[in-house]
């Protein structure tokens, strides 16, 4: 008796296919920062989104380091924080990555959460660096 191929099997109740775009693009919602640029004014804004970019900078090496240590707990908060600032400087999928990180923290599935983790790791290196976003500057 011959098996099905894994093509042609279908996914378990309760399951989905995902599939994985190794080189996807990065889509930026301007709304936040032009939102933010309006109540605060141009100057403010440009300055606070520097900084949103650098603590991006600062919490992605911090969360690859939890992970090397195993440091859930670590991992769940510097990803939550990221999934904040992310959502503010107009990322959706990063932040989206980036929340979806914090929930595979809490679960005991490895698989899923080294994948997510790599998603958010490809996500953050083809992000727009500060300056390159446009928007509001």
């Amino acid at each position: 008796m011959s098996r099905p191929s894994p093509s042609t099997t279908p996914p378990l109740p309760g399951c989905r296919i995902v599939v994985l775009r190794p080189a996807e693009g990065f889509a930026i919602d301007p709304g936040p920062l032009e939102r933010l640029s309006l109540a605060i004014g141009r100057g403010p804004a440009r300055d606070l989104r520097q900084r949103l970019h650098l603590d991006l900078d600062q919490r992605i090496p911090m969360i690859m380091r939890a992970y090397a240590a195993a440091d859930h707990r670590l991992l769940a908060d510097a990803a939550r924080i990221v999934a904040e600032t992310a959502g503010a400087l107009g990322y959706p999928a990063m932040a989206r990555v980036a929340a979806d990180l914090v929930r595979c923290a809490g679960r005991p599935d490895p698989a899923a959460l080294g994948a997510v983790l790599s998603r958010l790791l490809r996500l953050a290196r083809n992000r727009p660096r500060h300056g390159d976003e446009g928007g509001p500057s």
